[in-house]
């Protein structure tokens, strides 16, 4: 499962409870499971990847340092 590194460190401390949003992307090469903390990410994360030349980890990537809003 691969999440933006703002999803991680919303994530709590070990033994807490965590409800994440996730994406599957299926290609030739392989499945990715991509897990967001917000719906906002996860539609953000969509509409990143819809762009040529961005995959889900470039997305993520961009994620880690700006807000959906951003």
């Amino acid at each position: 499962v691969h999440a933006s590194a703002r999803t991680l460190d919303a994530l709590g401390g070990p033994g807490s409870s965590v409800v994440l949003l996730t994406e599957l992307q299926v290609r030739e090469d392989g499945w990715n499971l991509f897990a967001f903390g917000s719906s906002g990410e996860r539609e953000t994360f969509r509409l990143l990847t819809s762009v040529q030349g961005v995959g889900g980890r470039v997305a993520l990537a961009i994620l880690s340092v700006l807000t959906p809003e951003e």
